[in-house]
């Protein structure tokens, strides 16, 4: 079991991540979505021995899925889809029921409890997400609408509409404001953002506000408009879907090259925004009978969405336990000697369509699977997290990765007998976690 070792410095990618995949879908569908991947994560456990020989899908019915339809989700290679798979490869299961999924309130008061007591990993980022998870927590319990302050400032923005026009950068300023700090649901900010757009891009203005239309109702709207202008706002919607169905794939691409499940976790959170648009753009479009006006298909941005959100939702249910199960998967392929199929298994969990972790946290799941099995390939786990350690390209949010190799060759030492190392390594661990320690005193005082 990969115990305490593999869990030093998680606070902070363990609280971020699961903030970013309730934060994706907002907090009315993330508990949907929870109970989603832990019945897909359930199922391929339970019939992981169908897999063998088989490709394993598992059914998700309407009333699960986050797009209100049935689809299938496989895992292992990761993709999602709305047709039934019907090769002779395919083997499908349903997906069970989750009666006592923890609530997102649960899983964000439990991290940020959890993280506030971290002695040795205190850092002013960590600090930050603390704040803002008790922020979120209060958002049902005020009594008044569900994050107000942003959902004022989007549709009063429009009223600056000139000045909006000479400085486009306003619109980075309000994503900075809103995504990251988790102050309005990712996918309710970048349609509103995108009907902010249309309307200076088209020339007018919808009353009320442009939070909360969905794009159903934009479609029957559109359709009650002369065609000229019909015409105009699908072009100016599918030029925007276009430019952000292809900035989410250069964001997951970016994700899974981070050195950091922190800064990973950013880019996908950023892949959630521009899918978003995509797909939105994408059903005005088809509601319309308008799709020629695009430039990529509706359902694969629909496609790319749902995998983006399912492996920040995955990962940070996988991070609970600090990824125990990918670690055993890989130390089992280990065990058998089968290397291969271990590079393959941490490949698995770093894709366009299933992102768990970035590829160089998988490759020290691998290394140091490999020493700890303390076989005949022990010295290439030793050399790998040589490598690994030599090649950090680190930040001041890298308590995790740095505990990960870290501690990794501390156990390599010990395993090769090279005390020498061994204490050098153990003295570095222990200092930096007195520094981090007095950092937390610094910042409490």
């Amino acid at each position: 079991m990969p115990g305490h070792r593999y869990m030093q410095g998680l606070s902070l990618p363990k609280l971020h991540g699961t903030l970013v995949a309730v934060m994706s879908v907002g907090p009315a569908l993330s508990d949907l979505w929870g109970r989603t991947t832990d019945a897909v994560l359930l199922a391929h456990q339970k019939h992981r021995a169908l897999a063998a020989s088989k490709r394993l899908w598992v059914e998700v019915g309407a009333s699960q899925g986050l797009a209100g339809e049935a689809c299938y989700i496989s895992l292992d290679p990761g993709e999602y889809r709305r047709d039934r798979p019907a090769t002779h490869n395919d083997i499908i299961v349903t997906a069970p029921a989750i009666q006592h999924a923890s609530s997102w309130r649960e899983l964000i008061a439990a991290t940020a409890d959890e993280a506030d007591a971290d002695e040795f990993f205190a850092t002013e980022t960590l600090t930050s997400l603390i704040a803002q998870a008790r922020d979120l927590l209060k958002v049902t319990q005020l009594g008044r609408p569900a994050f107000a302050t942003m959902t004022h400032k989007i549709n009063t923005l429009i009223a600056d509409a000139d000045s909006i026009h000479i400085n486009p950068e306003v619109f980075q300023s309000l994503y900075q404001d809103a995504v990251p700090t988790f102050q309005f649901p990712v996918m309710g900010f970048a349609t509103a953002e995108l009907l902010l757009r249309a309307q200076l891009g088209v020339g007018f203005r919808f009353e009320g506000g442009v939070t909360g239309i969905s794009a159903g109702a934009l479609s029957r709207w559109l359709m009650t408009q002369e065609a000229t202008f019909v015409d105009g706002f699908v072009d100016f919607l599918a030029e925007m879907g276009r430019i952000t169905f292809s900035g989410g794939k250069t964001s997951v691409r970016e994700a899974l090259a981070q050195s950091t499940v922190y800064a990973f976790q950013r880019r996908l959170l950023h892949a959630v925004y521009c899918y978003s648009v995509a797909m939105y753009a994408g059903k005005v479009a088809q509601d319309l009978k308008r799709t020629n006006r695009l430039r990529y298909e509706p359902l694969v941005a629909e496609e790319s969405l749902v995998c983006t959100i399912t492996g920040l939702s995955c990962g940070a249910k996988l991070a609970l336990d600090g990824y125990e199960a990918i670690v055993d998967e890989i130390r089992l392929e280990i065990q058998a000697n089968r290397v291969e199929a271990a590079y393959r298994v941490a490949h698995q969990y770093s894709s366009e369509i299933f992102p768990i972790l970035p590829e160089t946290v998988l490759e020290v799941f691998v290394a140091r699977a490999l020493v700890e099995n303390r076989g005949a390939r022990l010295h290439e786990g030793v050399q790998k997290l040589e490598t690994l350690w030599q090649e950090q390209q680190l930040d001041h949010n890298d308590d995790y990765e740095r505990s990960l190799v870290e501690t990794g060759l501390l156990d390599a030492y010990k395993a090769v007998g090279d005390e020498s190392k061994a204490r050098r390594m153990a003295t570095r661990i222990a200092g930096r976690m007195l520094v981090g320690r007095d950092t937390k005193t610094q910042v409490n005082d």
